[in-house]
């Protein structure tokens, strides 16, 4: 389903939720939870494109948030790899479903915090696995409206 036309749409869109998560992500926090908006965006239209097109994807995100990020290379690596790994499950997936979106998001969410984890190691782990977890939460229940926005991104005026 990716074509060129998809992903420079689908590109577009990640960098208009990256400035509004860069922007208003604060404004979004219900206790300790904080949404990761450009990382819902990301998970949700890598299921629209090949693992290419996810590497393409998930390599602009993770510049974009590096770009005010205290470990760059981290979050690069990070946001590439999930990009891939969903995009590369196109094939394997039916993507056409919400649920499905939503279980993306929050396995995708885990895998991020966990391998960023590993890269990164935080100095309170359990602190840090608590944000986590709200944050995959959080990102999950985001999933629903973001799926239908990015679905009809990617598929334009068919």
């Amino acid at each position: 389903m990716s074509s060129d036309r998809s992903t420079i749409r689908l590109a577009v869109l990640l960098f208009v939720a990256f400035a509004f998560s860069a922007g208003f992500d604060h404004l979004l926090t219900i206790g300790r939870a904080t949404p990761n908006l450009a990382l819902v965006f990301l998970v949700v239209a890598c299921l629209f494109v090949d693992g290419n097109g996810g590497v393409l994807l998930g390599f602009m995100v993770g510049m974009l948030q590096a770009s005010y990020a205290e470990y760059v290379g981290s979050t690069i690596f990070t946001r590439t790899l999930v990009g891939y790994i969903v995009g590369s499950l196109e094939a394997r997936l039916f993507r056409d479903n919400a649920i499905i979106a939503v279980a993306t998001v929050l396995l995708g969410t885990v895998f991020v915090e966990s391998v960023f984890f590993v890269c990164a190691p935080q100095r309170h782990p359990m602190a840090w696995f608590i944000g986590a977890g709200y944050e995959s939460l959080y990102n999950g229940l985001l999933a629903i409206p973001v799926y239908f926005i990015v679905r009809r991104a990617a598929r334009g005026r068919e």
